[in-house]
């Protein structure tokens, strides 16, 4: 029942239970903490909240865990296989030996885990510009000991290199939602930041050519709104014969044409697959013939 929620509840609907349930659950945490400072002194307290950790197994069908501190890691992404097959089937189908992925947008990991899992020798570039989600991704790779297939990179990919302001709907680990520039989410809708703060941004391009990281094999993107200017930014690695596949989620529906013909006109990427969640949101696969 809870894998068939995740698949189908709108979006907004099970971000609303999940922060209901996360409420709940820090009265009560707010309770304990307060009897157990009563009973016990500060040190004693900081050894054992320094000990406790919550460790899930995310649902794909080799061992992979991921730290859990929020009910967005343990209700989406530890179920991240069920949220999203397709994402699954088209890192399978699509990883080789020497593959090399850019998993831009990555939140906590759990896709760049399972791409590491499919084939040992693939290379994982895991961008992530949240702090907190960025800090349980590297959390996550030490974890399941695959330093050696992903490396997790703090700074958002954009249309070009600088500093840009990076609008936190929520600062707890496993959250999405968030935005650089303005704080309107993926679908149009402003919202008020929890957190703003600037972050590193760099272009697809300046990534592969100044930065000297490896031309991507795959890239997934999964970024909350800003997908037309990774595009703009990536005009030489979209276009490369290396990059044989890209994966997409849109959510905007003026969006949908005008990215379908960038991939198609500029970088000669096809669409093969679509997945929607709703009338024109959801995942975009592309594939160079």
């Amino acid at each position: 029942m809870k894998k068939f929620l995740i698949k189908h509840l709108p979006f907004r609907l099970l971000k609303i239970l999940t922060l209901i349930k996360s409420s709940f659950e820090q009265f009560i945490t707010n309770i304990l903490s307060f009897i157990l400072k009563v009973i016990l002194n500060n040190k004693i307290l900081m050894s054992l909240s320094n000990r406790l950790e919550v460790i899930v197994p995310i649902d794909y069908k080799k061992k992979l865990l991921i730290h859990a501190n929020s009910a967005f890691e343990i209700g989406m992404r530890a179920n991240s296989c069920a949220k999203e097959p397709e994402t699954v089937d088209w890192l399978e189908k699509y990883i080789e030996d020497d593959s090399v992925l850019f998993d831009i947008g990555a939140n906590v990991g759990t896709y760049s885990l399972v791409a590491s899992a499919i084939n040992t020798n693939v290379k994982v570039y895991s961008f992530e510009p949240s702090f907190s989600n960025y800090s349980q991704l590297c959390r996550n790779i030490v974890l399941n000991k695959i330093s050696d297939r992903i490396s997790p990179i703090l700074c958002a990919i954009s249309n070009e290199s600088g500093i840009e302001v990076f609008n936190y709907w929520s600062v707890q680990t496993g959250t999405a939602i968030s935005a650089l520039g303005e704080a309107i989410d993926s679908f149009g809708n402003k919202f008020v930041p929890e957190l703003s703060i600037p972050v590193l941004k760099y272009s697809l391009d300046e990534i592969v050519n100044k930065l000297k990281i490896p031309q991507p094999t795959l890239i997934k993107i999964d970024v909350d709104g800003v997908e037309k200017d990774i595009l703009i930014g990536g005009d030489s690695v979209l276009s490369s014969k290396s990059l044989k596949t890209v994966l997409i989620e849109i959510n905007a529906k003026d969006d949908v044409k005008e990215i379908i013909e960038m991939f198609s006109d500029k970088f000669g990427l096809i669409l093969k697959e679509k997945f929607l969640i709703e009338a024109h949101a959801g995942n975009y696969i592309f594939v160079r013939e």
